[in-house]
């Protein structure tokens, strides 16, 4: 997921010809007084730097803050091979991505106007991403106290999961600023996340804490981030499943019957039924069955296993922030998992 976010931000970010100034986190709000911006991180998000960021993006990786005493040849040399990172954070639970770039242009591109650059850029990444498609927008969007060319577009990272993509760009002589977002569909708007986004000194943006979930909230499917296609299942009635769930036998007949054959798997669904031939198949596939609750906002898990091993018993923390349900075990150190609602 991240090697695609870096096709999707590969060029990218400044003012004036001068070098870039690097911004500085003032706890869990950035502000680069250059550019005439500051973000604050939204909840469930973490900013990467140093070696955090290297392990991402690879050696490759420049970070402006640590080049801040490089002669300005050498950082415009930097930046010709490969853009400049200011600013990268990270939503833990989905990968979805903000980049804060600076890349130096080849002396050509002060023949074209931003609009142009964003759509070479454009035609670029279309090309290494087969499925992506991006529209550049007719209007500027303001970020800060500057105005940015932009481009929207989506693509599918895997099946169930789709990340939208906008880019924003400010060119100035041979330099670009770019403002690079990934995120996953349905999960986090990308209008909501332009809100965390303001001029230097403004106020803290009042961001609530997610209320107490009902069992209301859990009722329906929620995929896994690392796996969509290993989901919950939680039923109004109490009773829900987990794994790599199929609807019906339609769904994987063919692969049946070309691994068991025709008549074995006739004489099965003649022998148990198809019901029973199908909880079977759910069982060999893994599916766990369970009863669920929520007490005093913790989610109590139970599963039956026939005979030896009698009831199961799992307790998490769960709590629901948007789109995506967090599940924190209360029997485990360590053991987070994040689901995405389908």
């Amino acid at each position: 997921m991240c090697a695609m976010c870096i096709v999707l931000t590969a060029c990218g970010l400044v003012l004036s010809d001068a070098a870039p100034e690097p911004g500085v986190w003032q706890d869990d709000i950035f502000v680069n007084e250059s550019l005439g911006l500051q973000f604050q991180l939204p909840r469930g998000w973490e900013s990467l730097t140093g070696a955090e960021l290297v392990e991402v993006l690879g050696h490759g990786a420049n970070i402006l803050s640590e080049l801040n005493d490089t002669e300005v040849a050498d950082i415009f040399d930097v930046m010709e091979e490969n853009p400049i990172h200011d600013m990268f954070v990270i939503h833990a639970a989905t990968g979805s991505t903000i980049q804060l770039m600076f890349q130096r242009l080849p002396r050509a591109a002060g023949r074209y106007t931003s609009q142009d650059i964003l759509e070479i850029m454009i035609e670029d990444m279309e090309d290494e991403m087969p499925g992506l498609v991006m529209n550049i927008q007719s209007e500027s969007v303001r970020i800060g106290e500057q105005d940015f060319y932009t481009a929207i577009g989506s693509f599918e990272i895997m099946p169930g999961f789709e990340m939208e993509a906008q880019k924003f760009l400010r060119l100035d002589g041979r330099t670009a600023t770019v403002i690079a977002i990934t995120q996953m569909g349905d999960v986090v708007n990308i209008e909501e996340t332009l809100t965390f986004f303001n001029v230097p000194g403004a106020d803290r943006i009042y961001i609530p804490e997610p209320a107490a979930i009902e069992e209301s909230d859990l009722v329906g499917t929620w995929a896994w981030n690392l796996d969509a296609e290993y989901t919950y299942r939680f039923y109004a009635d109490g009773t829900g499943r987990r794994g790599y769930i199929i609807d019906s036998l339609d769904e994987v007949m063919d692969e049946l019957v070309a691994d068991l054959g025709q008549r074995f798997v006739d004489q099965m669904l003649e022998s148990m039924g198809e019901d029973e031939f199908f909880e079977l198949l759910l069982e060999e596939l893994g599916v766990e069955a369970f009863e669920w609750e929520i007490l005093n906002e913790v989610l109590y898990l139970d599963f039956e296993f026939v005979a030896l091993f009698g009831v199961a018993h799992e307790e998490w923390i769960a709590t629901i922030d948007g789109n995506v349900l967090t599940l924190v075990s209360r029997q485990a150190d360590d053991l987070i998992y994040s689901y995405i609602r389908q």
